[in-house]
């Protein structure tokens, strides 16, 4: 008899959760408590934090991803290596480093994210007839767009600020199904939040990458 196969492999959009960078300097380790002192973080939970410096401090390293463990306070947070594992406990040396904390936009109910290259054509009379391109050429980019539920007014504000401001915004597109994480930096090119008055508010957003995106797999 055959074994219907209900294991679900298919990737929905809810699984794609969108968060923005915010970069603090000079962030002190409080190594009694193995915390960080971030002065107004507005993280939550769950939210991923980068080092961009780390001082004297060796558990930590400048290629890694890191989860917002515990918000002790509106200035204090702990971090574990990936999510659900237990705080990060800290070197006895004091130190500061410099960290970029992303935190969470919202989820993703509908989304797209492409890549697109643009080839280098090299077709020439030594082609015999065929058309050749250029190895490791051509411009790169990338286009995210999507719609969803925001759960962070201070972030949405920012976006909105970046917008406004035609400033670059560096965001983290998570897949909390695969773990994939798409790291880098955009020029939001539509921003728009919706709502009636007997349904959740939403925002929708369109950017285009400028620069390198780069893709990793977080613990």
């Amino acid at each position: 008899m055959a074994v219907c196969n209900t294991t679900q492999k298919e990737i929905g959009g809810k699984d794609l959760i969108l968060k923005k960078c915010k970069q603090f300097d000079n962030v002190a380790t409080v190594t009694t408590t193995s915390a960080l002192t971030v002065t107004a973080h507005g993280s939550k939970v769950g939210d991923i934090v980068k080092f961009i410096t780390v001082g004297t401090l060796t558990i930590v390293n400048t290629t890694s991803f890191y989860t917002v463990h515990t918000v002790t306070d509106a200035n204090t947070i702990k971090l574990a290596l990936s999510p659900g594992g237990a705080a990060i406990v800290f070197d006895t040396t004091q130190s500061t480093a410099d960290i970029l904390l992303y935190r969470t936009l919202g989820g993703l109910r509908s989304a797209s994210f492409s890549f697109s290259s643009e080839a280098v054509d090299i077709t020439n009379v030594d082609s015999n007839e065929w058309k050749s391109m250029l190895d490791n050429a051509g411009v790169r980019s990338a286009s995210v767009s999507g719609s969803g539920v925001y759960t962070s007014e201070a972030v949405f504000t920012e976006f909105r600020t970046d917008f406004l401001s035609n400033a670059l915004t560096c965001i983290l597109l998570l897949d909390a199904k695969t773990k994939e994480l798409y790291e880098g930096c955009f020029k939001i090119s539509e921003l728009e939040i919706s709502g009636s008055y007997d349904a959740e508010g939403e925002y929708s957003m369109s950017a285009e990458s400028a620069g390198p995106v780069t893709i990793f797999l977080f613990p």
